[in-house]
């Protein structure tokens, strides 16, 4: 099993994952809210230690996976998901695939089933520099790891994003993030990931279930600053992609009747990282209103 659970209570909140982030990346997280209900992080295949898969890594097939261990560690629901990025569209198959399972969902910066529409709606020049096709950096990561360069590179790896938010967790998160960050077989599962997720269509799976879902979002002039820091668009080039990400990022409301959108006041795309306060509250209030 690859459960890590802790804390008790009633309800057990599932959490995954955003590309290639590990498990450990919310254990800070999952302790702090572990005080108050039974949380559950884990590592999806090909992630932390566990052997890549031989079925494919789409989205339905990842939540699949996770319910099948949840009934074989015998923890039933309805759960509460909380999913981060590439995590919160395994998180919407879940839902759908097991909506009587499911008591309220909160995603984090979302991945949109309509992702392809940065390439289609950006110019050609604004989405190549605009980092939202993460296949190159995964590419080139997994060549480093192969060749064992990422370990030489690490005082300059843990300057970036988000990196540098792993400098003042416990040792024993840092060493387990940098452990998983050095073996090549993520870079191929997440590239996987990536691949499958495009023109995904979770609405064939099945109707979203009428929850409570609460959309957290980051700061927009946070990521406009990183886009430029980073990607080295102009500032009005990365307004341009920020302002879609932001609308396929909302329209995620569209699936239920109880949404509420909440952005993050000084945040990026790793908002449990950087105000992790935010990230527990939106949860306590879910499980409040409805989500227990």
């Amino acid at each position: 099993m690859t459960l890590r659970i802790l804390g008790e209570g009633a309800v057990t909140v599932i959490i995954d994952t955003a590309l290639g982030m590990p498990s450990a990346d919310w254990w800070p997280l999952q302790t702090e809210l572990a005080q108050e209900t039974r949380v559950i992080t884990y590592d999806r295949a090909g992630y932390g230690d566990r052997p890549r898969a031989s079925t494919p890594r789409t989205s339905a097939q990842i939540a699949q996976d996770l319910y099948q261990q949840l009934v074989e560690a015998g923890i039933s629901g309805p759960y509460p998901l909380v999913g981060h990025s590439q995590g919160g569209l395994n998180l919407q198959y879940f839902a759908r695939l097991f909506a009587s399972q499911v008591a309220g969902v909160v995603l984090i910066d979302p991945r949109s089933p309509e992702n392809h529409r940065f390439q289609s709606e950006l110019s050609e020049t604004i989405y190549a520099q605009s980092g939202v096709d993460k296949a190159g950096m995964l590419k080139m990561n997994g060549r480093l790891a192969r060749w064992g360069l990422l370990r030489l590179l690490r005082p300059w790896v843990m300057q970036m994003i988000p990196f540098f938010y792993y400098r003042d967790m416990t040792p024993i998160v840092t060493q387990t993030m940098w452990a998983h960050f050095q073996r090549p077989a993520l870079y191929q599962t997440a590239l996987e990931e990536d691949r499958l997720a495009q023109g995904d269509q979770p609405e064939r799976i099945g109707a979203f279930p009428p929850v409570p879902l609460r959309v957290i979002c980051h700061t927009p002039q946070v990521i406009v600053d990183e886009i430029v820091k980073y990607a080295g668009l102009s500032e009005e080039d990365a307004w341009q992609v920020e302002r879609l990400w932001r609308n396929l990022i909302a329209d995620h409301l569209c699936l239920s009747g109880d949404s509420a959108l909440i952005e993050a006041d000084h945040s990026g795309h790793f908002i449990h990282l950087s105000q992790p306060e935010l990230v527990i509250n939106v949860i306590r209030d879910l499980l409040k209103s409805g989500g227990d």
